[in-house]
C-alpha cells in the first residue's frame, strides 16, 4: 500500500489534481491490491507450514 502515496503524488503534480481528487483517483485500486495482498499472504502461510525450515532462524 505504500506504493500507493508515489503515485498520488505524481496525479497532483503531473495532472495538477488536489489532494483530494488524486487520492479519489487512486481508490479504484484498493479493492485489487487488498485482494492480491491477502492471497500473497496466505501462499506464503501455506508454504511456511508445507516447509517449515524454508524460514531462516537466527540464534543469538
Amino acid at each position: 500500500m505504500a506504493s500507493h502515496l508515489p503515485g498520488v503524488l505524481g496525479m497532483m503534480v503531473n495532472l495538477k489534481l488536489s489532494w483530494p481528487a488524486a487520492f479519489a483517483s487512486d481508490l479504484i485500486f484498493y479493492p485489487g491490491d487488498i485482494v492480491k495482498d491477502a492471497v500473497a499472504s496466505a501462499a506464503a502461510v501455506a508454504a511456511h507450514r508445507a516447509f517449515p525450515d524454508i524460514l531462516v532462524r537466527r540464534v543469538k
